[in-house]
C-alpha cells in the first residue's frame, strides 16, 4: 500500500501540472519543446504489451498550434512526462521503468522522457545509475530531481504562488540549517489553499523540518491554539501527549479512525481505550495511517 507521503507527492504534480515540465527546465536544465497547456493523462502503459504497466503520473505537453490545432483543439503531444515517485530503492522498477518510456511514446508517437522524484539523496543517487538494457552502447538513464537539485523556496510570495513546489522544498531541505526558512515560506503559501489541504500541508510541513526549526515555527504560531485536523497531526499531537497520558493517545487513535472512516465494532474500541501500555498504544499509532482495516491495526 502506498504511504501517506507517496499519495500526497503524487498528488502535488496532478493539482499542478505545469510543476513537472517547470521543474524539468529550471531544476534539471532540460530543454522542452514549445506547448501551450499541459495534460493530467491516464498513468496505464500497458496498452503495447499485455503485462500492466503503471506509472504514477503522466503528464502530456500539448500545442495547439501543431497540424492546424491552433482553434483550440485537443493539441498535439509534444513531450511525454512519466513521473514516479520513489521513497526507496526497488530493483525492479530498474526493469520496468524504460518500459515506460517505450511504451509511452509508441502510444503518443512523440517524445517521452522518466522523472523520478525523491526527497531523499541516496535514492536519487540509486536511481540515476544508467540502467543497462542489453541494447549495444545504450543505456536508460532517468531524470531525476532529489534533495540536491530540488529548488530551495524561502520566500513567502514564491511559496503562495506555488505552494506545491514549496512544499517539495521543504520535504528536501526541511532537516537543513535552511530549515526555518523553507518551513515558514512553505507554511504561508499553504494558507492560501483550501481548508482540508491548507491543515494537511500545514502537519506535513512540521513534520519534514528539524527539531529545531519545528520548535522555532510552534512558537511563531503558537501551536497551542493550532487547530489540528488531519491523521497526520493527530498522530503527532497524541505523541507529544503519550507520557503518562495513555487515555489521549487512545482518544485520539479513534479519532483517527473515525476520519479514515474504517468501520470499528464496539470489541475493538473497548480494546484500544482499556489499553494503559503506551508501547503498543505507540506502536498502533506508527501504523495507524497504513493499516487497512481495524483489525489488522490491532494485531
Amino acid at each position: 500500500m502506498p504511504s501517506m507521503l507517496h499519495q500526497i507527492l503524487v498528488e502535488l504534480f496532478g493539482r499542478r501540472p505545469a510543476l513537472a515540465p517547470e521543474l524539468l527546465r529550471d531544476a534539471l536544465g532540460q530543454t522542452l519543446p514549445d506547448f501551450d497547456f499541459v495534460e493530467v493523462s491516464d498513468a496505464d502503459l500497458s496498452q503495447i504489451v499485455p503485462t500492466e504497466y503503471r506509472a504514477d503520473q503522466v503528464l502530456i505537453l500539448r500545442s495547439c498550434g501543431l497540424r492546424g490545432q491552433s482553434d483550440g483543439g485537443a493539441g498535439e503531444p509534444v513531450l511525454s512526462i512519466v513521473l514516479e515517485v520513489q521513497l526507496s530503492p526497488d530493483e525492479d522498477k530498474r526493469y520496468s521503468w524504460p518500459c515506460y518510456q517505450v511504451n509511452e511514446r509508441a502510444r503518443l508517437r512523440c517524445p517521452c522522457c522518466l522523472l523520478v522524484v525523491t526527497p531523499h539523496e541516496s535514492v536519487a543517487r540509486w536511481a540515476a545509475t544508467p540502467i543497462v538494457t542489453g541494447q549495444p552502447g545504450v543505456a536508460f538513464a532517468p531524470l531525476v530531481l532529489g534533495p540536491a537539485a530540488m529548488p530551495v523556496v524561502t520566500e513567502a510570495d514564491q511559496a503562495r504562488r506555488c505552494p506545491e513546489l514549496a512544499l517539495l522544498s521543504v520535504l528536501a531541505h526541511g532537516k537543513s540549517d535552511q530549515g526555518y526558512d523553507v518551513g515558514m515560506a512553505a507554511y504561508q503559501g499553504a494558507a492560501g489553499l483550501d481548508r482540508e489541504t491548507s491543515m494537511l500541508y500545514s502537519d506535513m510541513i512540521l513534520h519534514a523540518v528539524s527539531q529545531a526549526a519545528r520548535k522555532k515555527m510552534e512558537e511563531w504560531m503558537r501551536i497551542e491554539d493550532y487547530e489540528f485536523k488531519s491523521d497526520l497531526a493527530l498522530r503527532n499531537q497524541a505523541r507529544g501527549k503519550a507520557e503518562g497520558k495513555a487515555e489521549g493517545v487512545a482518544t485520539a487513535l479513534l479519532k483517527i479512525l473515525t476520519a479514515r472512516k474504517l468501520q470499528i465494532t464496539e470489541e475493538q474500541k473497548a480494546r484500544i481505550l482499556g489499553c494503559t501500555d503506551l508501547d503498543t498504544l505507540n506502536t498502533w499509532l506508527d501504523r495507524v495511517l497504513q493499516a487497512a482495516t481495524v483489525d489488522e491495526l490491532l494485531h
